[in-house]
């Protein structure tokens, strides 16, 4: 199906996320751009005024604030409901040939996130970040776990899987307090396979 102008790759892109459904089978609703924008802007208003050591890694713990917004406002982006633990997946699909800020750079955004693999902020909350193996999807792939030391025995855990097939990029995360294993990231890997390989894109 051809995507001949903006609003039609928008409109397409949408329908690819809304149709998914998370772990539960409840399908996602899709978040406005302006507030995920709003919500990356926010978290990084808030890192000005603290320290983030090291500090090229202010725009990853901006990201991670930011819960959903990795593509920072520039992509389409759905959430689920929490679940009873209180761990909410999300799914976000970006066409990177149309962006020209980092969001669009998937080799780039991999390799800031190996640069970062333990940052602090205020010297206190620890968070490190781990790519963990993941079985190719597409052009290319890779799965990050990023966990957050909130408070003494208080994680919190991201654990995301990305992938690229041309100019299309997915990336599917779930962010929650008990730490993930294997059996997500699989399902994760799915959801990523099929907003690359839905009919629209």
């Amino acid at each position: 199906m051809s995507r001949g102008t903006r609003t039609g790759k928008a409109s397409a892109a949408e329908a690819d996320v809304a149709a998914l459904t998370d772990l539960r089978g409840n399908g996602l609703q899709i978040v406005s751009p302006d507030v995920t924008r709003e919500g990356f802007e926010a978290a990084s208003a808030v890192l000005e005024g603290v320290s983030v050591q090291p500090a090229e890694c202010s725009a990853v713990a901006a990201r991670n604030a930011g819960s959903v917004n990795q593509f920072a406002g520039e992509g389409v982006i759905g959430a689920g409901v929490a679940d009873e633990q209180g761990s909410v997946l999300s799914a976000g699909l970006l066409d990177g040939s149309r962006v020209t800020g980092p969001a669009g750079d998937f080799e780039g955004t991999r390799a800031q996130l190996q640069r970062c693999a333990s940052f602090t902020v205020s010297g206190a909350t620890l968070t490190t970040v781990e790519e963990i193996p993941q079985d190719p999807i597409a052009d290319a792939s890779y799965a990050v776990l990023i966990t957050q030391q909130l408070g003494a025995g208080q994680f919190q855990y991201t654990l995301s899987v990305n992938a690229r097939s041309n100019d299309l990029i997915a990336s599917v995360q779930s962010v929650g307090t008990v730490e993930p294993d294997g059996v997500l990231q699989d399902e994760l890997a799915d959801l990523a396979t099929q907003l690359l390989e839905s009919p629209a894109s």
